[in-house]
């Protein structure tokens, strides 16, 4: 929906998804009236026919029953906030969910080419980037916090300002890995210990697909700043198309131009440039008046920066203590021979999966809680934490009961080797106890 001032000039955009987003200062306060009055009106239009229906049975079941003569309905409003909780959890926990099936696509598609060191070497490598792209996983989170407080408060010049911080670290970071490529390469490999012929795949895996890291970590930065702009679905499309031009062409450049596991990084590398061309589009289309806003010289003033980068020094921290535990997981496990490698690789998938599911909850409360301290609405902040605890519990108890009777169907999508299933089911116990202590 679109709001235009009487002098023809664009006013706002309004998506369901997002709220309002003002493009134009000088007609904020009539907007604000428009846009605001609309989402009242619907509100209570929806409500009040829900409380006429409750009260006075408007509308009549045909057939008279012993039961009710009208739809029975009652209102709550715990209801409603449910309802929109719901509907914007969905989101954020699809466009989260998605991020780790880019490696698992990868570690099925070569899993099933009958070689138990290429799921070695797939394992080595993704701890590899793992270890490098977790470090600066602040870019999504800590930009959808300060985002979310600007965009609560209505700061729109800082909204802007967050992207161009946001997005300018990710490419100068993506800039400092190319060319250092060898050095990093060299410094990773020394911290494992696989067989020559895994080592040697691996390598050839890493290098390929460090050529699409400026655009894994722009993604970082755009996907935080759309989370942060409460807007859940542009994160979900992107990741969807990321992830379909991921099995397209790793399909096609594995068993129809026979690249090996080369073929498996060099269509990570086409699908997460997908990514960034349609975020790049979905941004120029829907938020193009926030150039308006950017103000270089503001953008990288020396205090806003410092402050960019000490909000997010914690978040740094606290992913570097968590990605070294999983790095010297996968490092102690290379030395234990391709088989072993392989179960810990698989088993890994699986505690993959939870925690990416979760990581879609915490984005949410980034997203909704960081609005709510922009705001100054602390009742708010309870209630989202609270809905997100119970919501994150749920969550956690159907993957106890999903790895606890199908574990052995979803590691048979990664390979048909029953030397590694039947590794796997020594340690399936500690899969499944995982989501009962990691859910909050």
């Amino acid at each position: 929906v679109e709001c235009v001032c009487d002098d023809g000039r664009e006013l706002a955009r309004v998506d369901g998804a997002f709220g309002l987003v003002f493009v134009d200062a000088p007609c904020s306060g009539a907007g604000t009236l428009i846009c605001g009055l609309g989402a009242a009106c619907g509100a209570l239009l929806g409500v009040g026919l829900s409380l006429l229906q409750q009260h006075f049975g408007l509308i009549e079941i045909p057939a008279e029953t012993l039961l009710a003569k009208s739809y029975p309905v009652e209102f709550r409003p715990g209801d409603l906030l449910a309802v929109l909780v719901a509907f914007g959890l969905v989101a954020y926990v699809i466009s989260n969910i998605t991020v780790p099936l880019v490696g698992m696509v990868d570690m099925a598609i070569v899993g099933h080419l009958g070689v138990d060191s290429l799921i070695g070497a797939m394992a080595i490598g993704v701890a590899i980037f793992n270890f490098i792209y977790w470090n600066f996983a602040f870019l999504r989170m800590g930009t959808s916090g300060l985002v979310a407080q600007a965009y609560g408060a209505r700061d729109f010049r800082e909204v802007g300002s967050v992207f161009v911080r946001s997005v300018s670290v990710a490419l100068a970071v993506a800039l400092l890995l190319l060319v250092a490529r060898y050095g990093v390469g060299h410094l990773a490999f020394r911290m494992m210990d696989g067989t020559p012929e895994t080592m040697r795949e691996a390598a050839e895996y890493f290098y390929v697909r460090l050529w699409a890291a400026p655009a894994t970590l722009s993604l970082f930065a755009f996907q935080g700043w759309f989370i942060g702009m409460q807007n859940s679905r542009f994160p979900m499309y992107i990741s969807i198309i990321v992830n379909l031009l991921n099995v397209a062409f790793g399909f096609w450049f594995v068993y129809g131009l026979h690249w090996g596991i080369a073929g498996v990084a060099w269509g990570t590398v086409v699908a997460q440039y997908g990514g960034l061309a349609t975020a790049s589009a979905l941004w120029l289309v829907y938020y193009r008046r926030f150039i308006g806003y950017v103000d270089l010289r503001t953008s990288f003033n020396m205090r806003p920066m410092l402050r960019f980068f000490r909000v997010n020094r914690d978040i740094f921290l606290r992913t570097a203590c968590i990605v070294v535990v999983y790095t010297f997981f996968t490092s102690a496990s290379s030395g234990m021979g391709d088989v072993m490698l392989a179960v810990n690789a698989l088993l890994m998938q699986l505690f993959t999966l939870f925690s990416y599911m979760m990581d879609g909850f915490a984005f949410a409360a980034e997203s909704l809680i960081g609005r709510y301290v922009g705001a100054r609405n602390p009742a708010m902040v309870r209630r989202a934490l609270h809905s997100l605890l119970l919501w994150s519990g749920g969550a956690a108890l159907c993957y106890v009961g999903i790895y606890a009777f199908f574990w052995r169907d979803l590691l048979g999508l990664f390979t048909s080797s029953e030397a590694i299933l039947s590794g796997a089911s020594h340690y399936i116990l500690w899969v499944i106890a995982v989501p009962l202590v990691g859910f909050a």
